[in-house]
This record gives structure tokens, sequence and C-alpha cells, in this order.
């Protein structure tokens, strides 16, 4: 609200001036208090907004990590299933050489222990682990 007081000039008499010049001072007082209260509501105002603030940026800090969580595990699932795939796809064109060859590792007499379960699951998962450890120095050794 814009308070308008008389120019000094304008006034007739000194006591017209020492009256403008008292309801100034009231008006600057009344400012004064209402800036007072202004900054104390306004200081409380701001304490909670700090505190909002810094309930936010930690919540932001913690949906970041979530999804750099689940980037991480996607990333390492794709890479795993990617190794598991080249090792599965390995092992058949390594089970077809030996097969068309007839070529067993240790003679034809070892053709029923190469192809037992066991012993192709220990093939596929020696595969799999050169894979992902020749990845891992590939990509810089993490």
């Amino acid at each position: 609200m814009a308070r308008r007081f008389k120019s000094p000039n304008a006034c007739n008499s000194f006591g017209e001036v020492k009256e403008e010049y008292t309801r100034c001072l009231k008006a600057l007082k009344e400012c004064q208090q209402e800036r007072k209260l202004a900054f104390s509501v306004g200081s409380s105002d701001r304490k909670e907004l700090q505190v909002r603030r810094k309930e936010v940026k930690a919540t932001q800090k913690e949906v970041a990590e979530l999804i750099t969580r689940e980037e991480i595990a996607k990333k390492e699932s794709k890479q795993t299933t990617i190794a598991s795939t080249t090792a599965a796809t390995l092992m058949v064109i390594l089970y077809q050489i030996w097969e068309i060859s007839h070529g067993w590792p240790g003679g034809s007499q070892w053709q029923s222990f190469w192809q037992h379960e066991a012993v192709s699951g220990s093939i596929m998962w020696g595969i799999t682990m050169a894979i992902v450890i020749l990845r891992r120095i590939y990509e810089g050794g993490k």
C-alpha cells in the first residue's frame, strides 16, 4: 500500500511540516513492524523449506541409486544371458565336430563319458566362465 506524504514545500506552516513528519515516522514504524512480521514468518517458512529440500534431495538420491542398481542388474543379466547362449552354441558346435569326425577326446571308447550330462554341464560351465572372464578383461577388469 502506497503512503503519500506532503512535500515540505507544499506545507503552509511549520506545524504542518511537523504533523507530516510525525505521520511519516508513524508510517515508518508500521512498515518496520510489518517487515519484522513478514521476516519472522518467512524465516520459519525458510527453515521448513530447507528441511523439505533436504528430504527431496535424499529421496532423489535414493531413487537414483535404485535406478542405478536396477540398470546394473539388467546389464549383468543381459551379459550373463549372452555368455550362456554363446557357451551353449560353442558347446553344440564342439560336440557336432566330435560326433561328425568320430574324434572324441580319448578315442571312441570315451564317447559315453563325453556325452554324460555332468560332463557336458561342466564343459558348458567352463566355456561360460571363460567367456565371462574374457569379457571382464576386455572391459577393463571390473
